[in-house]
C-alpha cells in the first residue's frame, strides 16, 4: 500500500450547477451520465459511458452486470413515472496513475410509481470508478451504491397489491 496526495475537486449543490469551465472531468462525466442513468427509457444509450465489464454493486452485496442493469432499465420504464438522483455533494480524486478518477456523490434518489402520487425518497452514497477509454473519453468501470431500499420496496408492495 502507498499513500500519495492527488488533487481533489469538490462540488456542493446540484450537479446541474457545475461550472463547465472547471477542470473536473470526473464531475463533468457525472453531470452528463447521471440523467441518462436516471432515464425512464427502456434502453438508454449507456454503452458509450460504461465499460462492457461494468460492475454495479449495491450495499456490498449484489453485483449487477451490464446485462442485468439493462433489465433494471426495462423494469423502470414499465413501472415508474419518475426516477431521479438529486446530488447534494460530489467530489473527484484523480487516480495515482493518471488514467482515471474516483467520483463520489451524496444525494437522494426519488422514485414514483405509475399511477401513484407518492414520491419515495431514499438517501444514497455512491462511488464511481472511471477510467480513460480508448477514444479518450471516460468510462464507468465500477459503481458502488449504498442505500436502504426498504421504502421503495414497501411502496411497491402497496402499488402492486392493488
Amino acid at each position: 500500500m502507498s499513500t500519495r496526495q492527488t488533487p481533489c475537486t469538490i462540488h456542493r449543490g446540484s450537479i446541474e450547477t457545475l461550472d463547465p469551465s472547471i477542470d473536473a472531468p470526473g464531475l463533468r462525466f457525472l453531470a452528463e451520465f447521471l440523467p441518462i442513468l436516471d432515464s425512464l427509457n427502456a434502453q438508454p444509450p449507456v454503452t458509450a459511458f460504461v465499460s462492457p465489464d461494468l460492475r454495479f454493486i449495491v450495499n456490498r452485496d449484489t453485483t449487477l452486470s451490464l446485462a442485468q442493469l439493462s433489465q433494471m432499465f426495462q423494469m423502470r420504464a414499465k413501472n415508474l413515472q419518475l426516477f431521479r438522483h438529486d446530488v447534494e455533494l460530489a467530489w473527484q480524486v484523480e487516480h495515482e496513475d493518471g488514467r482515471g478518477w474516483t467520483v463520489g456523490f451524496e444525494g437522494t434518489s426519488t422514485t414514483q410509481f405509475r399511477g401513484d402520487e407518492v414520491l419515495v425518497r431514499v438517501a444514497e452514497m455512491n462511488v464511481w470508478e472511471l477510467e480513460k477509454g480508448e477514444e479518450g473519453g471516460l468510462r464507468l468501470v465500477e459503481a458502488r451504491c449504498w442505500m436502504d431500499p426498504a421504502a421503495v420496496t414497501a411502496r411497491a408492495e402497496v402499488i402492486f397489491k392493488q
